[in-house]
């Protein structure tokens, strides 16, 4: 099912998505950091969509793989859940990272009150990525319900993908998303939704991360589409990505999302079309180096971010200096993660 662009040339890196990965998970860990101030500022209150653009670009780019690469000849089933484990076996460091400092905070500050047995059983649940299946007592790190979403699901995206060729690509693509958007609207009122039964929670979860991994396939299938009809990327200059990429942050930062309809995903979508069918850019190869090491960044941030805040609650210093230490101990933290991971595959090759 490989499409003509696909059979001519592998894309070059689109360096301006590693830039928006990294951009986007700071937004994210601006997002939680409204809890350093009580939650009470509508500040970054909408930022949870960026969550999205992570499954987009998950499902795009699984899309792609399979458009530019010939199946292996193995079951669907089995190439399916062989690229998925391929994809988040190199995340999970991070994520066994963001639970270790969670049991530490829990073992500090609640050594009289934890439930031992519990939490040594949660420990299983979380590094297996069923934190949000309810068969955990603990939550130790949050976002890592994206890699659940990806682990359990795409690999049904994948066999959906194989299977049923056009009929997934020309329907399923965004008839499935379109419902689910709709389910979760019609019952929470929002796309997000963390504040009911876990049950709930964890079925909106899941929803969220099937509609937009689908959808990013959705993306790509289209691009390719109109590239092949126009024959020419569409003249769209970098200034205009950015002016979209700023206007969008700035709408999320100043927008109260809680109660958020569609608007926001077909922006997002829009802005994915703005990217992939733009023509690249050529810049200077040690900007080219630095968006990819940001973008490579981007999920250990978003993995680690969430359990360090915790700590910063501690602290009895003001808001403004809690987020700038938080942020800073994220981004210093991550970066010695990704580089005692990278050592070790680039050891074990």
């Amino acid at each position: 099912m490989r499409s003509k662009i696909g059979e001519n040339k592998r894309k070059e890196k689109n360096y301006f998505v590693e830039m928006c990965r990294f951009v986007f998970s700071i937004c994210l860990v601006f997002h939680h950091c409204r809890e350093l101030g009580g939650g009470r500022s509508n500040f970054f209150a909408g930022a949870w969509i960026f969550v999205e653009f992570f499954f987009l670009i998950s499902g795009y780019y699984t899309m792609k793989h399979y458009d530019e690469n010939e199946s292996n000849g193995e079951d669907t089933g089995q190439e399916a859940v062989t690229y998925v484990w391929k994809k988040i076996r190199t995340i999970l460091p991070y994520a066994a990272i963001g639970i270790l400092i969670s049991v530490l905070q829990i073992v500090i500050l609640e050594k009289k009150n934890a439930e031992w047995f519990s939490l040594s059983v949660s420990i299983l649940w979380n590094i297996l990525c069923l934190q949000e299946t309810c068969l955990a007592t603990y939550n130790l790190n949050a976002p890592m319900w994206y890699i659940t979403d990806i682990m359990l699901f795409l690999p049904l995206i994948i066999i959906l993908i194989l299977a049923l060729k056009d009929i997934y690509k020309f329907y399923l693509s965004w008839l499935i998303p379109i419902f689910c958007y709709i389910f979760l609207i019609q019952n929470n009122g929002t796309l997000q939704f963390w504040g009911g039964q876990q049950m709930k929670v964890m079925f909106s979860c899941f929803l969220r991360g099937i509609a937009s991994m689908m959808l990013g396939t959705f993306v790509y299938f289209w691009c390719q589409k109109i590239t092949e009809i126009n024959h020419e990327k569409v003249k769209i200059h970098v200034v205009v990505k950015w002016i979209f990429l700023c206007g969008f942050i700035y709408a999320v930062i100043t927008y109260d999302l809680k109660k958020m309809s569609m608007d926001m995903i077909i922006c997002l979508l829009l802005f994915l079309f703005s990217i992939f069918l733009a023509e690249p850019v050529r810049i200077p190869k040690g900007i080219a180096t630095l968006c990819e090491h940001l973008g490579r960044l981007a999920l250990p941030v978003y993995l680690i971010h969430r359990p360090l805040i915790e700590f910063f609650k501690m602290m009895q210093v003001s808001f403004g200096l809690k987020v700038f230490l938080c942020l800073s101990c994220t981004i210093i933290v991550s970066e010695m993660t990704m580089g005692m991971v990278n050592k070790y595959y680039r050891k074990k090759a």
